[in-house]
């Protein structure tokens, strides 16, 4: 919850189904959004006989979920959500009530084709870089050649004069950390916000790699594998 907090969510989508628990949320831009989805096995129990979709405020459900162990119950005949909030002992606490939002023309329309260029790197070094790079600028370009992965970023030189030359700095990243998976045979580069950093940032201590998926017309996909029980998708613009 940390993660998508970070991104500055207001609103999400939940989807329950019987085989995974999926959410889906925007920044209050509009403009990057996430996807998190969670095995049955990432639960002590889980369990849906029916699909179920639900819009829910973010900060509502953040404040729920970090008092302590919750079971969450719902159809969809309703219009709220139930949270069993329990104690270190298993020991009920107290019961708490959510209003849905209705949120029908809200979902988020995500890719979900095959994108042109994979590169899988360890999530560490993939955000000292852009740690680095956000120093200078809200915007990092990737740029992916016979295999070989740089991260740049375009930054003024603190002069008002719009004419004088700028100046770039470049992170090539040594090839035996990194893997590349494309049929592309020229040089391509995508540019992606920094603008949520902290929010992928978050994201590392989950995974110890990052998967980046990247098509031309299509928002730069970071993926992030959970002990095989779950990812967290982020689409940046």
């Amino acid at each position: 919850m940390n993660v998508i907090w970070e991104v500055g969510c207001c609103e999400a989508i939940i989807d329950f189904s019987s085989t995974t628990f999926s959410l889906q949320a925007k920044d209050s831009g509009h403009v990057n959004s996430l996807a998190l989805h969670l095995n049955p096995n990432a639960f002590d129990h889980f369990h849906c006989d029916q699909n179920i979709s639900i819009g829910i405020a973010v900060n509502s459900l953040f404040k729920i979920l970090e008092c302590a162990s919750v079971t969450i119950k719902g159809d969809n005949s309703i219009d709220t959500i139930f949270f069993i909030i329990k104690g270190p002992r298993g020991n009920k606490i107290v019961h708490a009530d959510l209003k849905l939002l209705k949120m029908e023309h809200k979902r988020i329309n995500i890719h979900k084709g095959a994108y042109k260029v994979v590169v899988e790197m360890p999530s560490e070094h993939f955000i000292r870089v852009c740690m680095i790079l956000k120093g200078f600028s809200d915007t990092v370009t990737i740029s992916v050649a016979n295999k070989r992965v740089k991260f740049s970023t375009k930054v003024d030189n603190g002069s008002a004069d719009a004419n004088l030359q700028k100046y770039i700095n470049t992170f090539d990243v040594p090839e035996e950390t990194v893997f590349v998976q494309t049929k592309l045979t020229d040089p391509v580069s995508f540019t992606f916000s920094l603008r949520h950093f902290s929010s992928f940032m978050g994201a590392t201590s989950l995974s110890n790699k990052v998967t980046i998926r990247m098509s031309s017309g299509l928002p730069v996909m970071l993926e992030y594998m959970i002990e095989h029980m779950a990812n967290i998708r982020f689409y940046l613009r």
